[in-house]
């Protein structure tokens, strides 16, 4: 994907990097809340 400017895609990265950034640390924490859920019924 080739856009005119190369700050474009700059900026669209960094917005995504944010977003990403909390769906990352959302899906960290939902895994940890289920492998310590594992780990009490083991």
């Amino acid at each position: 994907m080739k856009f005119g400017s190369n700050n474009i895609p700059k900026k669209l990265r960094i917005a995504n990097c944010k977003s990403n950034i909390v769906e990352i640390v959302e899906a960290g924490l939902e895994y940890a809340d289920e492998r310590s859920k594992e780990l009490i019924n083991a």
